[in-house]
């Protein structure tokens, strides 16, 4: 019964330490103030809690877990749990912590003004700005004929282009198909009125004038 005891003892002493509820607050480092809304993030448990408007915050933690906390306009901020453990050594499962955040300084760029009145007076400036000549030339450097023909000569096709090729010319052919001129001997119509008109041609004693062998006759 003792050794029975010892073991329940020593197993929900064990349990007590599973779990922590770690509760907080979320403050500013230089004001003091608290940070509304923060996100947090256990890394191991995968719990997400997000802070109230006083930058409180509640939620059940591993022992060898690793929260980290994001708010817009500050620094990550990282509270490891073993650390903290070993640090302040707590009695029983209820921990407590304040993390602090540092603001995240953003730079912006230089807003020019310019005293324009209206919109002509904008549009005017506009055509009159200089351009940059260099960025201009680099551009027509690039595109010279003597550029593009190395280029043409010594760069080998990939097989996406020559896909392509192949299908111009396969277009190119079709198309050459399409067009080819009319031959009247390949209309059979146009054979039996020629073979028509020789055979009459032949019986007859006298030559006819009249070449029109294209009109049918009764």
């Amino acid at each position: 019964m003792r050794y029975f005891l010892f073991f329940l003892i020593i197993a929900v002493a064990w349990a007590q330490y599973d779990a922590y509820q770690l509760s907080g607050m979320v403050l500013n480092r230089h004001s003091g103030e608290p940070i509304p809304y923060v996100h947090i993030v256990a890394t191991k448990s995968r719990q997400i809690v997000i802070a109230n408007k006083e930058g409180f915050f509640s939620l059940a933690v591993d022992p060898y877990d690793t929260l980290i906390f994001s708010a817009l306009g500050y620094h990550k901020g990282r509270l490891s749990i073993p650390d903290y453990l070993k640090e302040y050594q707590p009695k029983d499962q209820y921990i407590y912590v304040i993390q602090y955040l540092v603001e995240d300084t953003i730079e912006l760029p230089a807003v020019v003004i310019f005293p324009y009145k209206n919109a002509q007076e904008l549009k005017t400036a506009i055509v009159n700005m200089p351009v940059q000549t260099e960025p201009m030339q680099i551009a027509y450097n690039n595109v010279s004929p003597q550029i593009v023909k190395y280029f043409m000569e010594h760069l080998p096709a990939d097989p996406e282009e020559r896909v392509q090729a192949a299908y111009q010319r396969y277009l190119m052919f079709q198309r050459q198909a399409f067009q080819r001129p009319y031959v009247p001997l390949l209309d059979p119509i146009a054979v039996m009125r020629l073979v028509n008109y020789l055979a009459k041609q032949a019986k007859s004693k006298k030559r006819s004038k009249n070449y029109n062998y294209w009109i049918d006759e009764d």
